[in-house]
């Protein structure tokens, strides 16, 4: 789609084209086949939805060949992801290769240990946040509950791109907004989800295990065999390299050991001396590889990249166990030795 002379032109092919694709079937059928797809026109010829459908069926809205009304149906189908996921434009990705994708622009980082990491920005986290309580959300709820707008944040629309191209949300679907009668009214609208929300953390995560540029050339070499005449630049700006956000670091004030711990736990800097033999006494009850986390993240101050040397695994992925090995601290059976301290769990233990 280009703008020329005041008009937006459409390249598209005509339908007696053995290549046209006619419903929208035909459109999930082709994207499964490819992988992957660019909903416009781009640097790479014959790479997106538009040059393989019918120019005058665009913005008709009837479903039945508008593929502009197709990318609805699509999202919904639950078969593939649609997004900004290609040059911050629209485009799907085939559940195939979602977890190539995931792996390769999250760089291995679940979104929790990327803001670990300093790796996000205050305003990604705000607006994924709101996915921990809510499964979907309206872009304009998103909006509003992340505090951006009118004397709020700026920069709504980019911050949800960039969640878009690094895969940690994806549109679920487009619907009209629902007034407290029940009653449907307006434009419809995006609706977004977590990927995760609809084909499963272990699936969508299952590239983890391998390095993130390795799920990067991958998907490169799959774009050069589909399309052996297109430029590697073409195809590098396309897919993109590292799509992470240049965060300012404040440097910290450094906190020693256990007292590192007990503030990422919420339990302040100053830990009584029950509440730490309360820590050497729960930290054993973990997994030997959660309990070498806890050490080397912790106590040893290792970085993400050194953890990653220990454990034989990509930085994010890494930064992942971390994460979650001080999340099983605060498992029912074991954190009441570390909040409460050994000594004052012993005794309500005795007396319940």
């Amino acid at each position: 789609m280009e703008y020329e002379n005041g008009t937006w032109i459409m390249h598209g092919v005509a339908g007696d084209d053995p290549t046209c694709l006619h419903t929208v079937q035909d459109a999930i059928n082709y994207i499964k086949e490819v992988g992957f797809l660019p909903l416009f026109k781009n640097d790479i010829p014959g790479f997106s939805l538009e040059e393989r459908t019918e120019p005058q069926f665009w913005w008709s809205g009837n479903p039945a060949v508008d593929p502009w009304e197709w990318r609805t149906l699509i999202a919904r189908s639950g078969e593939i992801a649609y997004g900004k996921f290609f040059e911050k434009k629209a485009g799907f990705i085939s559940k195939e290769w979602l977890p190539y994708f995931a792996n390769y622009r999250r760089d291995g980082y679940d979104f929790d240990a990327l803001w670990d990491d300093e790796k996000a920005t205050k305003k990604q986290k705000k607006i994924m946040d709101l996915f921990e309580t809510e499964e979907e959300l309206y872009s304009n709820e998103i909006k509003t509950k992340a505090g951006f707008g009118k004397g709020g944040e700026k920069g709504f629309e980019g911050t949800l791109t960039d969640l878009q191209m690094r895969t940690y949300l994806t549109v679920r679907d487009f619907r009209q907004r629902v007034n407290k009668k029940g009653e449907s009214y307006g434009w419809a609208i995006a609706v977004y989800v977590k990927p995760e929300a609809i084909w499963g953390y272990e699936y969508v995560t299952s590239r983890y295990h391998e390095e993130p540029v390795d799920s990067g050339k991958a998907i490169a070499q799959h774009m050069m065999e589909l399309y052996p005449t297109a430029e590697a630049t073409a195809i590098k700006k396309l897919l993109g390299g590292s799509v992470a956000t240049s965060v300012k670091k404040k440097k910290k004030r450094e906190v020693q050991y256990p007292q590192n711990l007990f503030k990422a736990l919420g339990l302040g800097e100053n830990p009584t001396r029950d509440q730490m033999m309360g820590l050497e006494y729960a930290i054993p009850m973990l997994k030997e590889r959660d309990q070498d986390a806890i050490k080397y993240k912790y106590q040893d101050g290792l970085t993400g990249r050194e953890m990653a040397e220990r454990f034989g695994v990509s930085e994010g992925t890494a930064s992942n166990i971390g994460r979650l090995a001080t999340k099983r601290l605060k498992r029912e059976l074991i954190f009441p030795w570390i909040r409460d301290g050994y000594e004052a769990t012993v005794q309500k233990n005795k007396q319940g």
